[in-house]
């Protein structure tokens, strides 16, 4: 099965990763997505089971990159297909919890709205927005708005700001 995991609102491709391979193990899953890894997508850092291949979408440049990375999850070596687990990670200075906060973020989601939905308070929100905006070197001299600079990087380096 070849999945992605933004499926709109209701539950992730991770979460029906989860259930596809609790209720048939027998099927191999591709995930072919946008997102640098499993929890970006995610409001709770939920990560795929294993077994699930990963592919970026923005790191398939022919089709017959897609087609191996069928072939090596048919063959049951989906670990050979994990670039989410790749040492180049996105963002490889933030913890999981800070890949969520930042994509909720780049969504346009409120302080408030981003802790209702991590389960944070807004305190902590903004010490992960200050984390966040000092892992990426954002020059805090109040020449440029933060919130905008760290969604413009981010969605530069997702490959998402190329969606439209």
């Amino acid at each position: 099965m070849l999945l992605d995991l933004a499926l709109g609102a209701g539950p992730s491709g991770v979460h029906l990763a989860h259930a596809l391979t609790e209720r048939r193990p027998d099927v191999a899953i591709l995930v072919l997505t946008k997102y640098p890894d499993a929890q970006s997508a995610t409001s709770d850092g939920v990560d795929l089971p294993v077994g699930v291949g990963f592919l970026r979408k923005q790191l398939v440049s022919e089709p017959d990159q897609l087609v191996a990375a069928i072939e090596q999850v048919l063959a049951d070596r989906p670990d050979q297909i994990r670039q989410d687990k790749s040492p180049r990670r996105t963002f490889p200075e933030l913890p999981d919890k800070g890949i969520v906060v930042l994509r909720l973020l780049a969504e346009g989601h409120s302080n408030q709205e981003i802790a209702k939905r991590t389960s944070l308070s807004v305190k902590s929100v903004e010490r992960w927005l200050e984390r966040i905006y000092r892992e990426m070197k954002l020059d805090t001299d109040g020449s440029v708005n933060l919130r905008v600079a760290a969604v413009r990087r981010y969605l530069k380096e997702t490959g998402a700001a190329d969606r439209g």
